[in-house]
């Protein structure tokens, strides 16, 4: 998946298949990489990752046509292209860092522990710039700034999620594309109050608003059947005032089984519920004044 570091929604994604993916003899990961940044292809923007998807190949071929795209990103530590120089020494103080150069990459490898080093592969970057407050390496700070808008938008689906217990992984993929659709409406939703001075929504209401809608035109199709049972909550939902729900409607003397009784008593009525309109037999109807059904 692909978020923008500064409005925190989601760009592009990409359903992972495992291993059966078709990547066309390339690297799982340089495949999904180039995949997901494919619409974006020219316009010289970074791409924060993190260490799964680094590699300095990768971050070689992004720079060149039709990509042009800069890297920022971590390392893992098993990467032959890192040197010996750059690997954790015990009378390395900690604190320190060390950066390397090629051509239009930087590496720097900073000790933040004792026994912990942290590899990250630049190409955005080109001085070895220590940050005065921190005194960590511009291009951790970079990387910390940029790199939390996937976590962002995880976070803001799980807090308010429509996914429910299934065993269905369509269900599942289903239920994400509604989380990741309800934050993308909201990111819009709040910009467009911003710009034009409009009342903010909170975002439940919000989403409540975004189930209403997609339901709407689903429900109005479904109002029209004539033997639905839910035909007073529908009305409820979409603000329909029926006509029939009336003291003039005139229940049809249709002959039909009672809806209570088991199917094997067959016992015919031509007495309705006044709420869902199904047919009942005078076992299990309940007598009641008008004060009090009113």
């Amino acid at each position: 998946m692909v978020a923008d570091s500064s409005t925190k929604y989601m760009r592009n994604a990409i359903t992972y298949m495992g291993k059966n993916t078709n990547t066309g003899n390339e690297p799982l990961a340089n495949y999904f990489v180039k995949e997901l940044c494919q619409p974006y292809q020219g316009s010289n923007r970074n791409t924060t990752m993190d260490n799964w998807f680094t590699s300095v190949p990768l971050a070689a071929q992004l720079l060149k046509q039709p990509y042009k795209f800069t890297v920022v990103g971590t390392l893992r530590s098993n990467k032959r292209e890192i040197p010996k120089e750059m690997v954790n020494t015990r009378n390395r103080p900690v604190g320190t860092s060390i950066f390397g150069f090629d051509k239009e990459m930087t590496l720097v490898s900073y000790k933040p522990k004792t026994n912990d080093i942290v590899y990250l592969l630049s190409t955005t970057h080109d001085q070895p710039s220590i940050n005065a407050n921190s005194k960590k390496p511009e291009i951790i700070e970079f990387y910390k700034s940029t790199k939390g808008a996937v976590d962002t938008v995880d976070q803001m689906c799980s807090i308010m999620s429509t996914s429910r217990k299934t065993n269905r992984w369509p269900l599942c993929l289903f239920f994400n594309i509604l989380n990741l659709t309800i934050v993308n409406a909201y990111v819009i939703h709040v910009s467009n109050a911003i710009r034009n001075g409009t009342k903010l929504m909170k975002r439940r209401p919000f989403a409540l608003q975004i189930a209403d809608d997609l339901m709407k035109h689903w429900l109005q199709e479904r109002y029209q059947t004539v033997t639905l049972n839910l035909k007073l909550i529908m009305s409820e939902i979409l603000k329909i005032n029926d006509p029939q729900e009336g003291p003039s409607h005139k229940v049809p003397k249709t002959r039909k089984t009672c809806n209570i009784c088991p199917a094997k008593k067959r016992r015919m009525t031509t007495t309705f519920c006044k709420g869902y309109k199904t047919p009942i037999c005078r076992e299990h109807v309940l007598s009641m004044c008008n004060l009090c059904s009113g």
